[in-house]
């Protein structure tokens, strides 16, 4: 059964169409709910660097609640916004960044589909990982940008609904080249002369 995309309370019922028990039934009530926020679980224990780069970056995965309903068909993205904060490096370096721009942007970042759990106590699991990053830089400066990333699902409307808590997503670059990712929870960390790495 594929629920519509509007939640609400329905009622299954089965009924036999022919033979001795012709027009005997049997129902069920279900609920049908909306996605109500997400978790975050890391996908390895690597730390993404590159060597000599101001660089360091983990890989996540994205859950969604309730644990025990099953999200399916439905599609995922982070969606977009401003830096809460920015400095240094992210204000002035970042090649992704226009020239002179005041602020940083995190933009779409479409993850597609959803997968349907295995069980009812993990959850819906978003098919691809995040890797979530600082980027790389040679020469560096000291920086960091904060972001609130807020989470969106697309049903069958095709409208994004935003929904659950934002994730705090951030990025920092300290004078020596030491750099920090951290996400949900999440931290990965790397000097620049570390061994190139990847998630």
């Amino acid at each position: 059964y594929h629920a519509e995309y509007t939640a609400d309370n329905v009622t299954f019922r089965i009924t036999i169409q022919s033979g001795p028990s012709k027009d005997l039934f049997k129902s069920y009530d279900r609920t049908v709910v909306a996605p109500s926020g997400t978790r975050m679980t890391r996908a390895n224990g690597n730390v993404w660097h590159k060597y000599n780069y101001a660089s360091a970056g983990i890989k996540l995965f994205y859950w969604l609640d309730p644990p025990d309903v099953s999200f399916e068909n439905l599609f995922f993205q982070e969606g977009s916004c401003p830096a809460t904060s920015v400095s240094g490096l992210y204000l002035t370096c970042d090649p992704t960044y226009p020239t002179g721009t005041q602020t940083a942007d995190h933009i779409d970042n479409y993850f597609g589909t959803i997968d349907r759990p295995s069980n009812s106590t993990d959850g819906s699991r978003v098919d691809v990982p995040d890797g979530s990053s600082t980027g790389y830089y040679n020469p560096y400066a000291a920086g960091s940008a904060t972001f609130a990333i807020p989470t969106q699902y697309k049903d069958d409307s095709g409208t994004w609904h935003t929904f659950g808590a934002t994730k705090t997503s951030i990025a920092t670059i300290a004078t020596n080249g030491y750099a920090t990712k951290f996400k949900d929870g999440q931290l990965g960390s790397a000097a620049l002369t570390n061994s190139t790495s990847g998630y």
